[in-house]
């Protein structure tokens, strides 16, 4: 029996058999989906394009573009007085001060009339007469509560001792023998004197003596400040109060 397949024939031709012979289905072509993909990757490039263009342009004006500058509140400066600052106290003794013109239009005056001498003091110092006539001038301040002295003593002179000798008993008198006090020859009141400088045993302060004999009668004028240190307001002070003394006759 013959098996070969039955064949149609079409204008003297043979054609195959289309029940099991069908082709498939054509698919849908490749080339769109590519074409979607190119017209993505052009519209980013001409963003791209047109964004670097324009930051081209405005960035150089951004930094050209001056600055605001920031205000600060600023607190202006007080004005500067032109009233003068006062002057320092008047009151010596308690005012620290190296000047040595000090003013003594208000200050006291002593005179003794036995001696015949006159000194001149601030009035705020206390004053003292001893017996045998020697004159004690004290001041004391705030800031010096231990004060300073000047003196004027007047020695007696009974054993006719030189002015050397009878400054050593005087004012060595802290010893069992009087010792020299070196005695020096100085100018002082228009007349030459004995001078030395001394600090007693236990004494806050150096004594500065200056001693003469005039009319039979032998002067010791002598002070012993005691100032803060670093502060001379003492020491002018009582030079300008020794500055006063004077003879009266």
């Amino acid at each position: 029996m013959d098996t070969t397949p039955a064949s149609n024939t079409l204008n003297g031709q043979q054609t195959p058999a289309a029940a099991h012979q069908s082709s498939p289905p054509p698919q849908n072509p490749p080339h769109k989906s590519k074409l979607s993909t190119l017209w993505v990757a052009l519209i980013m490039f001409v963003v791209g394009v047109i964004g670097g263009v324009l930051l081209t342009i405005t960035y150089p004006k951004t930094l050209n573009k001056p600055q605001s500058p920031q205000l600060t509140n600023v607190t202006p400066a007080p004005a500067q007085s032109s009233t003068p600052a006062p002057s320092p106290s008047a009151d010596i003794a308690a005012t620290p001060s190296s000047t040595t013109n000090l003013s003594t239009a208000d200050w006291k005056t002593y005179t003794d009339s036995k001696y015949k001498y006159a000194i001149t003091y601030p009035k705020e110092s206390q004053i003292s007469i001893r017996e045998n006539g020697d004159l004690n001038i004290f001041i004391k301040g705030h800031e010096y509560p231990t004060g300073m002295y000047v003196e004027v003593d007047i020695i007696q002179n009974p054993k006719k001792l030189a002015l050397r000798q009878l400054g050593n008993e005087r004012f060595a008198a802290d010893a069992p023998e009087p010792y020299d006090l070196n005695w020096k020859d100085e100018h002082f009141l228009d007349m030459t004197v004995l001078s030395t400088k001394h600090r007693p045993p236990g004494d806050s302060g150096e004594q500065t003596i200056y001693m003469f004999e005039r009319n039979g009668i032998v002067y010791a004028i002598w002070k012993s400040p005691t100032d803060q240190s670093g502060s001379t307001t003492f020491n002018d002070l009582s030079t300008q109060i020794l500055s006063t003394f004077k003879f009266t006759d």
